[in-house]
């Protein structure tokens, strides 16, 4: 097939092949072999020469292996091949020499994946595919686009880091709820969350990981993430729902119950209770408890209560981890 012996030319004149298990006399090996032959230059089989090598086994004893040249001839054109031919008793000597060889990286492959790590880790466009993966993972890393990667993740350093990861931003909201995140905090404050925060109209639950990285590194967050944290429960609300606060409130939780009928009624109306700041417990049972029953409400749209539930959770997150407010509530 000359589509296939085209395909094969690229593979041989690039790459050293061992034949193993096949005879040199085989109609099918010979077959290829000539096709290719046909192809080449007499420049290029000369580098073929030292790239083909075939090995043969025997059952008569030596004492090592037999290494020597050997010629094809393919008497339809009388063009011919040369190879190298190893003739072996014992397999163990071929194995152990293929062992100890390095592995040869073609310099133009190198310099295009320098390349494109560069242009990974250097952009400042949003990388929501960028990914934590095992290599020996095979399975997942069919799911992956674009593989690049080269050191230790971050399981290296202890079992809660997942690695330089950029979350998708209901995995915030629900590790705010749940702290089941199990993100690397450094990674994240440093580089994620302003990334984040771009596509996400500037309003995520930050107080959190801006109190942690603050108590965990002894220093503050950087500026393009603290400057969008949640500071007042204005901050959570917008001007008509800051207004209608202004005139009036529910006064107490039962009073909440009584005119919220639903777990969704009572999620667009517990912004309206009064001494909000004082039940953030409750707040954090009832979230809580929602998003165990309804485990898709932070991913589906819902005509608005996927909106109204991530403002509690801001409103929550603001509540107990605001250094401003002193010790966390929770």
């Amino acid at each position: 097939n000359a589509y296939l012996a085209a395909k094969l030319l690229t593979v041989f004149v690039e790459h050293p092949i061992i034949f193993l298990g096949y005879s040199i006399t085989d109609p099918n090996v010979q077959s290829i072999l000539a096709a290719i032959t046909a192809c080449l230059s007499q420049k290029n089989l000369a580098v073929l020469k030292k790239r083909l090598i075939f090995v043969e086994y025997t059952p008569e004893e030596i004492d090592e292996p037999v290494i020597r040249e050997h010629t094809i001839n393919f008497d339809a054109d009388g063009r011919s091949i040369e190879l190298t031919r190893i003739t072996l008793n014992k397999y163990l000597p071929l194995y152990s020499e293929l062992l100890s060889r390095k592995y040869s990286y073609n310099p133009k492959l190198l310099r295009l994946l320098k390349r494109d790590i560069y242009q990974l880790v250097a952009t400042n466009e949003p990388v929501d595919r960028f990914v934590i993966a095992d290599i020996e993972d095979g399975e997942n890393l069919e799911n992956y686009e674009v593989l690049a990667g080269v050191g230790v993740t971050g399981r290296q350093r202890g079992a809660q880091e997942r690695g330089h990861r950029i979350p998708d931003a209901s995995e915030l909201f629900r590790d705010i709820i749940f702290d089941d995140g199990d993100f690397d905090l450094q990674s994240l404050v440093e580089n994620a969350l302003a990334k984040l925060l771009k596509s996400h109209s500037f309003s995520l639950p930050l107080q959190k990981y801006i109190h942690h990285y603050r108590e965990q590194f002894g220093k503050d967050a950087p500026a393009d993430v603290t400057k969008y944290a949640k500071t007042s429960l204005g901050d959570c609300l917008n001007d008509s729902q800051i207004k209608r606060r202004d005139r009036a409130t529910f006064k107490t939780l039962k009073e909440l119950d009584a005119c919220s009928d639903t777990p969704e009624k009572k999620i667009q109306n517990y912004i309206f209770l009064e001494d909000i700041e004082n039940h953030s417990r409750e707040l954090h049972v009832f979230i809580k408890d929602y998003l165990t029953n309804h485990p898709d409400a932070l991913t589906t749209e819902n005509g608005g209560l996927k909106t109204n539930l991530k403002r509690l959770i801001k409103i929550y997150d603001w509540l107990v981890h605001d250094k401003e407010k002193g010790a966390l509530n929770t």
